[in-house]
């Protein structure tokens, strides 16, 4: 995403992703984005639905007891208004590329 290079001084120099691999994938089911003048902060959060157990009496008794399921924020990112339109662009190409090669199938 974005520059492959930092420039300054009259010198550039290459960006090399060194421990993307190494880092955790975690798993995001909701989203979350909100702006303050040209600041983007972008929340990441899973939400598992609770387990609702028993017969169909014992199922609904407990739905009726379920007040609200909580979003368990997994990440939040901040970046600036270029960087946002920079993060949606390569979010569009990515799921171009994925539409393509899955014939437009959902996961």
């Amino acid at each position: 995403m974005g520059d492959s290079e930092l420039s300054g001084e009259g010198r550039s120099v290459p960006l090399i992703w060194t421990d993307r691999d190494e880092q955790p994938v975690l798993f995001a089911n909701q989203i979350l984005a909100q702006h303050v003048n040209e600041e983007f902060l972008i929340s990441f959060g899973q939400v598992s639905p609770p387990a609702i157990l028993g017969s169909d009496d014992e199922r609904q008794e407990a739905l009726a007891q379920v007040e609200f399921v909580p979003v368990r924020t997994i990440a939040r990112i901040g970046m600036p208004a270029q960087r946002m339109r920079e993060f949606v662009a390569v979010m569009q190409q990515s799921l171009e590329q994925y539409e393509r090669e899955s014939g437009g199938r959902s996961a």
